[in-house]
């Protein structure tokens, strides 16, 4: 660390403050005179502008703090609107894969299958099972595949889904973990699937329920309906573009739904950071924030919004905002100069009259004048 005299220190501060001594002197010399020897009309004028100037600027600025605090307001509401149509879309499709299950639980069909005990009852009733059960799948909303499972661990399956991927024991121990919850209806949260046809349906979510007879009130299998996480895309796809990004996140703050699937099971805070309606990526870009709760599953809809983009129409009528203040100030000032000048001619006139020798102002002056005020009068 360099050490520098004391006396060096002080005498740069001397030549600072006498630097600034002698500005403020050649100010008062050039400036004062210069008002001083400016006639009153000119003086009034200066005033009148300076007064507006301050009152545009004043008024520029409120409008500004004003115009993004409200712009901000409204990208706000937007969001939570828009959030609440998400969770609803979201919500109702849970809701049907409930009531398709209901459909199922107490089909005929499906009751006679699961109670079938011999070979050839089995395959009388199982070519109509696949046909309720496919057709329950396509009328339903996000549903991608149907799983039945008998107590003897046969499956019986709707289309699109690899049977030979299927492992029997995961299913068995499931079947086993159901048995206390009568016909209640179990969500497993989104977590891999092996026996989806399709590789983009890898990730779903599950709804588990026992079936129970009819006939004797036995439990006698189980149904599992899955909804992929495309499905569960589709309901805020339309939402995403460049300026805007959906994640649908679990209690335990995971990621389970996103346009990018390699960001799914990680964890949301690792994007970036939140700080109230604000959230900040790891590459230093603002979002808005906003969340929305999924009630049934208990997860949150969080939409982030570039916070630029937010703020674009806001900019936009700042501009109009600046270009109009300005138009008012300088018509105003034309019209502060010109009204001054006419107020204040008939005293320039006079003013010239006494610049004249004494004999001369004895002599007949004719001054024209058109105003009957003080001025005029004079």
């Amino acid at each position: 660390m360099n050490n520098f005299p004391l006396h060096q220190i002080f005498f740069s501060d001397i030549i600072l403050v006498q630097r600034g001594d002698d500005f403020k002197v050649r100010v008062r010399k050039n400036i004062r005179p210069l008002l001083r020897d400016l006639n009153i009309g000119s003086k009034i004028s200066l005033m009148s502008c300076s007064v507006l100037f301050v009152v545009v600027i004043v008024v520029f600025v409120l409008g500004l703090l004003t115009n993004r605090e409200s712009s901000y307001t409204f990208a706000q509401k937007v969001a939570e609107e828009q959030n609440r149509i998400v969770t609803q879309s979201i919500e109702e499709m849970l809701k049907n894969a409930e009531n398709m299950s209901s459909l199922i639980l107490y089909n005929n069909n499906i009751q006679n299958y699961l109670r079938a005990e011999g070979i050839r009852q089995q395959l009388e009733t199982a070519y109509s099972l696949k046909n309720v059960i496919q057709y329950v799948k396509d009328n339903s909303v996000g549903i991608s595949n149907i799983v039945l499972y008998r107590n003897n661990g046969d499956i019986i399956t709707s289309n699109h889904v690899n049977m030979a991927s299927i492992n029997k024991g995961e299913f068995a121990t499931s079947y086993k973990k159901m048995q206390e919850n009568g016909t209640s209806i179990v969500w497993q949260d989104m977590h891999g699937i092996d026996y989806h046809i399709f590789p983009d349906e890898r990730f779903a979510i599950s709804l588990y329920r026992n079936v129970i007879s009819i006939y004797t009130g036995e439990r006698i299998g189980m149904m599992v309906l899955n909804i992929n996480e495309n499905n569960i895309l589709s309901c805020y796809e339309a939402e995403l573009n460049n300026d805007t990004q959906i994640y649908l996140v679990n209690n335990e703050g995971n990621i389970i739904s996103c346009v990018e699937h390699e960001h799914i099971f990680q964890p949301f805070d690792e994007l970036g950071t939140v700080n109230g309606d604000h959230f900040i990526d790891n590459n230093g870009q603002e979002f808005l924030f906003s969340q929305t709760e999924v009630k049934p599953m208990h997860w949150s809809l969080i939409r982030l919004d570039r916070y630029d983009a937010v703020m674009r129409g806001s900019w936009r009528t700042i501009k109009i905002n600046l270009l109009i203040c300005v138009c008012v100030f300088s018509i105003t000032t034309l019209v502060i100069f010109r009204y001054t000048h006419r107020i204040t001619e008939p005293l320039l006139q006079l003013s010239k009259v006494m610049d004249n020798s004494e004999e001369q102002i004895w002599l007949r002056q004719k001054l024209h004048n058109v105003s009957n005020d003080e001025v005029g009068r004079l």
